[in-house]
């Protein structure tokens, strides 16, 4: 788990959803390619849940970091 991620997920509460616009938004000059890695990594981790498919594709945060 990178710090990208541990700071997103220390600042959004368990059951907020979010996109991947909103996760390059969180980080400024992140690159689409490093959001998607870093999201796929917490689906993997079982930190956030995916919503959807396509552009409507949306992610629900199940954990948080403590």
């Amino acid at each position: 788990m990178n710090q990208r991620i541990i700071d997103f997920i220390s600042k959004h509460a368990k059951g907020e959803v979010f996109t991947k616009s909103e996760y390059m938004n969180h980080f400024e000059g992140i690159s689409k390619i490093t959001a998607q890695s870093d999201i796929k990594q917490m689906v993997e981790l079982h930190l956030c849940e995916v919503r959807g498919n396509g552009p409507s594709t949306r992610y629900l945060l199940v954990k948080t970091y403590q």
